[in-house]
């Protein structure tokens, strides 16, 4: 399948998966919204890559939807398929079976962010700037995206946030737990390249299970105690488990296998 707006790169155990349309600060069109989660699996359905970075071409993370194109969606029809490919692009990244690091630089806003949001961890430049200027527009996200928000800084964060529609700086966005880290923007991908590493010594196991642990803890999950406690079962029940107690008995370094 070919993506032209993106650009897919695997450099074993990581994955690298770039928004690129440069020419308008990577802004997405509904085109690229649907793209992006069959993007995303060309990278996590490789059993070689065991991480994702995804980034934005030239200088931004993503300006966000492509305002051009908001013009001609000006319905409930259009509301609904924007809403929804939103949405879908968001779910991917929740669901997929390994981690994805947003590496934030330039501007990162409106639908642009909640791309970052639905990422496992957030890294930011020190010259990066994130915000929700929907006001500016006369527009406004849903429930179930907006909870996303609610559930990452606070009722009250959401609200200042919507209501002002103020861009932040990194170091801010850092403050009010939007972002996971902040570096040096000549160093962004050299440090989360390093964050990437860090996460992929660990037991591929633990860090599936970690995201459907984290996934379950979101407000409204219920399920039998057998459906809810899989991953903890799964991981404690593997081999991977003997051999990390074993290696650390051992006092050596462990060889995990993911099973």
């Amino acid at each position: 399948m070919e993506f032209d707006d993106f650009v897919i790169k695997k450099d074993p155990p990581i994955g690298l998966l770039g928004i690129n349309r440069p020419e308008l600060k990577n802004a997405l069109s509904l085109e690229m919204w649907r793209a992006f989660p069959s993007a995303l699996a060309e990278l996590h359905q490789d059993r070689d890559i065991r991480i994702v970075v995804l980034y934005g071409c030239e200088g931004n993370f993503t300006s966000g939807h492509d305002i051009r194109e908001l013009l001609q969606m000006g319905s409930r029809q259009g509301a609904e398929i924007f809403q929804t490919s939103i949405e879908g692009s968001i779910r991917a990244l929740e669901m997929a079976p390994i981690p994805v690091i947003a590496m934030v630089d330039g501007y990162a806003l409106g639908s642009g962010y909640f791309l970052a949001l639905g990422c496992d961890l957030r890294v930011a430049s020190d010259r990066a700037i994130l915000g929700l200027p929907l006001g500016r527009l006369g527009i406004m996200f849903g429930t179930v995206l907006t909870r996303r928000l609610v559930l990452q800084m606070g009722l009250a964060g959401t609200a200042e946030l919507l209501l002002t529609g103020r861009l932040l700086g990194a170091k801010e966005a850092k403050e009010m737990g939007l972002i996971n880290q902040v570096y040096p923007s000549d160093k962004l991908l050299e440090m989360t390249l390093g964050l990437a590493d860090e996460i992929v010594c660990n037991a591929p196991l633990t860090i599936w299970a970690a995201k459907q642990t984290l996934k379950r803890c979101r407000p409204g999950w219920t399920a039998p105690w057998e459906v809810e406690e899989e991953p903890f079962v799964k991981c404690f029940t593997s081999k991977d488990f003997q051999e990390g107690v074993r290696a650390f008995l051992r006092k050596d370094a462990p060889r995990f296998e993911g099973r």
